[in-house]
């Protein structure tokens, strides 16, 4: 396993994350999600293969996915040998959103789910327009300062949003944010015109998500997700889509790897990438991307796999 750091940090993270978007089954959450049986061998074996990233979130599951996070610090896995990022600002039960008494409740409420006195990451999940950025800012700048949590991250924003953000932080000497954590993969290039170059600028670590376009890249299309997943119906379906599918099996056939092994590599080859954050149901899933070594793409095969990529709407940013 390969470990990166993250941005200017002390944080030493493995480069594959375990997402925990499908963790922890509550009524009303994703039908495709996993119950606490279910999702505990997953943690175990991800761990053992040397894992040390594990990616939360506050809406997930209604905070059920942190609360089983919180049950395996001691359990599991020690507390000092991982590194937690949890997410805030999207609806919950209680409110949502970056205002200043919103946050100052929900960190609270994640680090009792969570079962820690703090939290690594702790990451806006997208930008509040009701709320000023400054009073975000001023208010997670405290929470740093108070020990509740060391570092600061974003999800899912426009680069002028982001940029705005670090600017300020940089203004007014806060703790500046040292993650982006993005849509991106083969099929969603979308970052690459504005967001990688600015994070490549001011030195963030960016942490993709749905790094097999949910499934889509990996040739798993009679999945149960994929089956009652609108999101992943609605972004890859195009003939677009299936021309750089075929490419990307093309490619693994000529190199003797599967689809999922190009489709990561792919990513593992951009410098800015210092972790991969992954959303496996079991535990085939999971060994079929982290036992196997990414390798190094060479620029025709890169070619061959890019050359059918058109421009598409932004995604995933409200």
């Amino acid at each position: 396993m390969h470990y990166n750091y993250l941005g200017k940090s002390d944080l030493k993270v493995s480069q594959y994350c375990l997402g925990t978007l499908m963790f922890a089954l509550r009524p009303g959450w994703r039908n495709y999600a996993l119950g606490e049986n279910e999702a505990l061998p997953v943690y175990k074996r991800a761990y053992d293969l040397g894992i040390n990233f594990f990616d939360t979130a506050d809406i997930y599951s209604n905070g059920l996915s942190e609360e089983l996070l919180g049950k395996l610090l001691n359990k599991i896995f020690k507390r000092k040998d991982v590194i937690i990022a949890t997410k805030v600002g999207q609806p919950m039960h209680v409110g949502r959103g970056l205002s200043k008494d919103y946050l100052r409740k929900a960190v609270d409420a994640s680090l009792k789910r969570l079962n820690t006195d703090y939290i690594d990451l702790y990451i806006i999940h997208r930008w509040d327009y009701n709320t000023p950025i400054e009073e975000t800012l001023d208010t997670l700048n405290n929470i740093v300062r108070q020990g509740k949590v060391r570092y600061l991250g974003a999800s899912s924003l426009f680069a002028w949003q982001f940029c705005k953000i670090l600017e300020i932080n940089k203004s007014l000497n806060y703790n500046q944010f040292i993650t982006m954590q993005n849509h991106y993969n083969l099929i969603y290039r979308e970052e690459e015109r504005e967001m990688l170059p600015l994070c490549k600028e001011y030195d963030i670590a960016v942490t993709p998500y749905s790094p097999l376009a949910r499934g889509f890249l990996s040739g798993e299309r009679k999945t149960d997700r994929s089956k009652n997943d609108e999101i992943a119906k609605k972004y890859y379906q195009s003939k677009n889509d299936y021309k750089i599918l075929e490419a990307t099996n093309r490619v693994a056939a000529d190199l003797g790897i599967t689809p999922v092994q190009v489709a990561i590599s792919w990513l593992l080859q951009k410098k800015e990438i210092k972790s991969i954050i992954l959303g496996p149901r079991n535990i085939h899933q999971l060994d079929s991307i982290v036992k196997k070594k990414p390798i190094l793409l060479e620029k025709n095969k890169i070619e061959i796999i890019e050359k059918f990529y058109k421009p598409k709407s932004l995604a995933g940013h409200k």
